[in-house]
């Protein structure tokens, strides 16, 4: 799939119509981020961060095949991953650099 074109389904009058193909990919993605949140086992918390953090080919799939955008999914899930390994990602990289005057 390209990226953008993401499943969307109408029915004959124009209402939108979900897909059982498209819930089944949306479950895939909401375990996956609960894996991050809530899995004890480390090893499969760690496979479920580096799946959101890399945001690789598989992902973007995924995303795609569940009806969301990538590019958000991912921005979200790695600001709360980040945020969980203690980074204060709401402050910008450059605000605390001085600026030097001569």
């Amino acid at each position: 799939m390209s990226q953008g074109s993401y499943i969307k389904s109408l029915d004959e009058g124009g209402v939108g119509v979900t897909l059982p193909e498209k819930e089944l990919w949306v479950s895939v993605l909401s375990r996956a981020a609960l894996d991050v949140v809530r899995n004890p086992n480390s090893l499969e918390r760690d496979q479920a961060c580096s799946f959101f953090m890399r945001g690789s080919k598989h992902f973007r799939e995924v995303c795609e095949m569940a009806g969301r955008n990538p590019d958000y999914v991912q921005a979200k899930m790695r600001t709360f991953i980040l945020r969980k390994k203690g980074w204060n990602v709401d402050v910008p990289i450059t605000s605390h650099y001085r600026s030097c005057k001569k």
